[in-house]
């Protein structure tokens, strides 16, 4: 998604206040997201936080 928006990972793990790498955790599916950091991306991308759970249940291996 982050990527539609042309935002770096480096931008995107900022705005959530976590690291980099654990951003690529998330991304990969190897590490789940809070519901903080999911309101966060509802936020900054301004898609409800149901779009998006919606899209993840249809891709499980999209990116934020």
């Amino acid at each position: 998604m982050r990527h539609v928006f042309n935002i770096s990972r480096e931008e995107l793990a900022e705005i959530l206040d976590i690291s980099v790498s654990s951003l690529g955790l998330i991304e990969r599916g190897e590490r789940g997201v809070t519901l903080l950091n999911l309101i966060k991306v509802s936020d900054t991308f301004g898609i409800s936080i149901d779009k998006i759970l919606l899209r993840e249940q249809k891709t499980p291996s999209a990116k934020i």
